[in-house]
């Protein structure tokens, strides 16, 4: 490969009477002017001429302190803060007024800076995949390029629109009128300790489902995932502890009232493989993708950007997330954690996907690792057996203690049942269950 020998002497892209023109534009009109300029992302960063960022800087800093924002007061500023001198004098504040007509148009000289501060970042994300590909040792290629595209893929739009409370309220009263109807605000994953005790599965939410080993967190995190797919939701599965393979074949099982167990350890009837056929060809079109590579935030970022913008992603299950790797060197698990959380938060936020998130306990019974996980929840459940298996009907009772709930769910427990034969929860005793053979 040869390097371009004009990338170091090529001048970044900016438009500094675009720049310019933004900043004379706050100190003509003051308010509205900055307000219209923040609300399309524009920041100190934003500005590739140092002077002006110091400029953007102070401005912003008499906005937040309800100050007036003219040259005026500005250069006030400036000066008292020793950065006067350097953006050139008053007079450089003055001519920038006198540059600018009027300011009515900031909006369009906002969105070309923003479009070269875009450029910019892009040119800089490349430049520090390339340096990693030459120099990183100890990263593998993977590593390269997953960080290089979760780096790329950041390298967004800032704009947010601001909206009125009026158009809040009528997009939460939507909501309101879909729990109406489907009898949750949030995505129902078929099971009542999170549909009618926690409105489902809201947009932007983390929800934790804890247990000890064998409690059954995988398989309710499943079934959850087969029920969404099943109602035509695409559901994004991060699968660190089973294959790809036996996640499927698991999925299959299911469908057809079997355990995976019963599959690996025993012959199959004409009946039985009658079942798992029919099975076979009606969950080979859930919409639902797997995988179950190691994982790191940036791996876990960068899939989830994809499921979203192809498929519109509807839910995101992590199993779990203390499998999660980080190259980033920290002091404890409990820090590695924290800072994992807060970036699963952010991207749920981002991309306004609930995630179903699996967690170990430590040994007394807490989330295992941080107690940051517990405050980023917006719902977490624990798992817990309760006696031991029905040998004749191969159901296990399980307690379900509601940890914390953001609808204040009930403080009293629940009850779901594993019926381990089938791979598969349900709210209800089996023997109560009003279809046992349909669908689930």
């Amino acid at each position: 490969m040869t390097l371009d020998p004009l990338a170091a002497s090529r001048m970044p892209p900016f438009d500094e009477p675009s720049e310019i023109a933004v900043i004379a534009s706050v100190m003509l009109e003051g308010q509205r002017a900055f307000d219209a300029s923040v609300a399309i992302g524009i920041v100190a960063e934003s500005f590739y001429v140092p002077r002006n960022a110091v400029v953007w800087a102070c401005l912003a800093d008499l906005s937040s302190q309800g100050r007036a924002t003219d040259a005026v007061t500005a250069g006030a500023y400036l000066n008292s803060h020793g950065d006067l001198e350097g953006v050139g004098g008053i007079n450089a504040l003055l001519a920038m007024i006198d540059g600018t007509p009027t300011a009515t148009s900031v909006e369009h000289y906002a969105e070309i800076v923003m479009e070269r501060y875009a450029r910019r970042r892009i040119i800089e994300a490349a430049r520090s995949i390339e340096r990693a590909a030459f120099t990183d040792a100890d990263s593998t290629a993977e590593d390269i390029r997953s960080k290089g595209e979760f780096d790329l893929s950041a390298i967004k739009s800032e704009r947010r629109r601001v909206r009125t409370p009026r158009e809040v309220l009528s997009a939460a009263m939507e909501n309101v009128d879909r729990a109406s109807v489907t009898g949750c605000v949030g995505l129902p994953l078929g099971f009542r300790i999170f549909d009618t005790f926690c409105g489902g599965a809201l947009p932007q939410s983390l929800i934790f489902i804890s247990g000890k080993a064998a409690a059954g967190k995988t398989t309710l995190s499943r079934n959850c995932a087969e029920n969404v797919a099943r109602a035509g939701g695409f559901v994004g599965i991060f699968s660190m502890e089973q294959s790809e393979d036996a996640m499927w074949l698991s999925i299959a099982a299911t469908r057809a009232r079997m355990s995976l167990y019963h599959l690996f350890n025993h012959r199959l009837s004409p009946e039985e493989r009658a079942r798992l056929d029919e099975a076979r060809e009606v969950v080979a079109d859930y919409p639902i993708g797997i995988d179950d590579m190691p994982q790191t935030i940036h791996s876990i970022r960068s899939r989830v950007r994809q499921w979203a913008a192809k498929h519109d992603c509807k839910l995101v299950v992590i199993d779990y997330i203390q499998a999660i790797r980080e190259h980033m060197k920290f002091k404890s698990v409990d820090e590695k954690l924290t800072a994992i959380s807060a970036e699963l938060r952010d991207l749920a936020k981002e991309t306004g996907i609930p995630m179903l998130i699996l967690s170990a306990l430590s040994y007394e019974g807490n989330l295992r690792g941080s107690g940051m996980l517990g405050y980023d929840a917006w719902v977490h459940v624990s798992l817990e057996k309760k006696g031991e298996t029905n040998k004749e009907t191969g159901v296990t009772t399980v307690e379900v203690k509601f940890e914390k709930g953001r609808f204040a769910p009930p403080a009293r427990p629940e009850t779901i049942y594993l019926i381990g034969n089938e791979g598969r929860f349900c709210d209800l005793e089996p023997s109560e269950e009003f279809d046992p053979k349909g669908d689930l």
